[in-house]
């Protein structure tokens, strides 16, 4: 067969397997776009005419498929489902940063390299380092995942950004960040659709404010920040009432253990549990506790699990 056969016959079967990998994908207004990517790790082994084993540096070249969207599709497949608005004292320089969601998944512009030309240009620079060549499957379905073109412009995953309460010299102050994916969100940490609540914990605490400083926080939304929830589902982070048990039953249970030396299978036990939930309900008729519920790191539990515990033994 000549030369020229060959590679007729290379670039089919190239083109076949991609039809075969994007036709399911065009049905739904979605492309694949190839790039390669060069994995690195290093093993120990021993070299050829070598006694002692080394750390041996290996590399491999592989190829990733990137889902493209395109219009029109583009903006029904991946919509936009929140838009942080940052810094509106500003005016004109004030930031609005929009996320998408894509597969139950939120998305952001890439800024370093936004198209995918600059995306391969950090792929070729780069690599990606793997503990071992049998992890570069995994980490490349997720990596696969970690991207996607809309109208030929990269995104990124994105973290889902919360409220967050913050108490300083001046006041307290409202900002927003990030959330950690690793934990869930603390008493003064809020949701983005929950600035009300955030405003409402800002003002709870046990500090005097002067009205102008009041007033600022009241007005965070035209002052200083908020972020517009076009897609509910896009938060995964739980809502307020239920972070507030949750938190509520996690200070009640620290302080049985440290303070009062119970274990955690002693809490575990059903005698333990009614323990738990007897303080836990003492707590929300508190008077005092309703009033700064916002702000349960700076409620002492000590008095009232000492009633109840003093009472019960």
């Amino acid at each position: 067969m000549s030369l020229e056969k060959k590679a007729y016959n290379k670039e089919l079967g190239r083109c076949v397997e991609y039809l075969r990998i994007a036709l399911p994908y065009t049905q739904k207004g979605e492309i694949p776009m190839t790039f390669h990517v060069k994995c690195k790790w290093t093993a120990t082994e021993i070299p050829p005419r070598c006694r002692k084993p080394r750390t041996v540096s290996h590399s491999k070249i592989v190829h990733i498929d990137i889902i493209e969207l395109c219009q029109p599709e583009s903006k029904t497949l991946m919509p936009v489902a929140l838009i942080i608005h940052n810094e509106l004292y500003r005016e004109e320089d004030a930031k609005h940063h929009p996320l998408y969601l894509f597969q139950d998944r939120l998305y952001e512009v890439c800024e370093n390299y936004d198209t995918p030309e600059k995306l391969q240009a950090h792929f070729d620079y780069d690599g990606i380092y793997v503990d071992s060549e049998a992890e570069i499957s995994d980490r490349m379905e997720e990596l696969a995942k970690t991207f996607v073109i809309r109208d030929g412009v990269v995104y990124g995953n994105a973290t889902e950004p919360i409220y967050q309460v913050d108490f300083g010299f001046n006041g307290p102050s409202i900002f927003i960040r990030d959330a950690w994916n690793d934990r869930r969100l603390d008493d003064r940490e809020f949701r983005a659709d929950e600035l009300d609540y955030a405003i409402k914990a800002a003002l709870s605490g046990p500090y005097a404010l002067e009205d102008s400083r009041r007033e600022w926080i009241e007005n965070t939304a035209t002052n200083t920040c908020y972020i517009d929830v076009y897609l509910p589902e896009a938060l995964k982070q739980p809502s307020y009432l239920n972070r507030l048990a949750i938190n509520i039953e996690q200070k009640v249970k620290d302080f049985l253990i440290h303070d009062f030396r119970f274990d955690s299978d002693q809490l575990a036990s059903r005698p333990g549990q009614r323990l738990t939930q007897e303080l836990c309900k003492n707590i929300y008729d508190n008077p005092e506790f309703q009033k700064q519920q916002y702000l349960i790191h700076s409620f002492d539990i000590r008095k009232i699990a000492q009633e109840v515990i003093l009472k019960r033994f």
